[in-house]
């Protein structure tokens, strides 16, 4: 079974409003000599979805007042009435015509009819913000992750700068001094020390010697 896992930036990253700032994942872009306009998809793309969710999230509270207007209409022992809703009403989506003031006009049956048709509209809508935020996952996978300040402007890795050197005296590249970063204090001019099983449990916590002792009785 083989899985793909595509890392992308927080979506929260775009979002001016969330503290995002959409103008250095553009600089970032650039000094990766990709094309900067890819954030302009995904901001147009976090939009849309932006819109369906706020969409689906009235929706939502229009149903749930629904449901209160039928409890409270079978609490004060209303007629249920006809379940049949105005043939003109059947042929556009629901939310175009269940106010507030249509639900308390309405009797019971024809409330339950039109909630069914809600339902309806609500799981359309659903499938499209999927859509969209399938779109919006598929541009932001085309972008990496931002660049730290410090990488050099380059489209050439044979151009890459060197930062720092990790254990490796010795190697060509090694200045000439022997001089290199090390932050293991166990390295001695770019050899690490070479540790037994009982030093690295020790190093982790990963036993405590004197209790074994007691237990063992050595």
């Amino acid at each position: 079974l083989a899985c793909s896992f595509i890392m992308v930036l927080d979506i929260n990253l775009f979002r001016k409003e969330k503290g995002g700032n959409p103008d250095l994942i553009k600089e970032s872009q650039k000094k990766r000599h990709k094309d900067p306009s890819q954030v302009d998809k995904v901001l147009a793309a976090d939009e849309a979805w932006k819109q369906e969710r706020s969409k689906i999230d009235n929706l939502n509270r229009l149903k749930r007042l629904c449901s209160k207007e039928v409890g409270t209409k079978m609490k004060a022992k209303e007629a249920q009435g006809d379940s049949e809703i105005a043939p003109e009403e059947k042929e556009v989506a629901p939310s175009t015509f269940m106010t507030a003031e249509w639900l308390k006009e309405h009797c019971v049956n024809q409330l339950k009819s039109a909630s069914k048709l809600l339902d309806l509209e609500i799981s359309q809508e659903e499938q499209k913000l999927t859509s969209l935020e399938k779109e919006r996952s598929n541009a932001m996978a085309d972008i990496g992750n931002i660049l730290h300040q410090d990488v050099i402007d380059s489209n050439d890795e044979d151009l890459n700068g060197v930062l720092r050197y990790f254990c490796i005296a010795g190697a060509p590249e090694a200045p000439a001094d022997g001089g290199f970063i090390c932050p293991a204090k166990d390295c001695i001019d770019g050899e690490r020390k070479k540790y037994s099983h009982i030093d690295l449990l020790s190093m982790i916590d990963g036993y405590d010697p004197e209790r074994g002792a007691n237990v063992s009785g050595g």
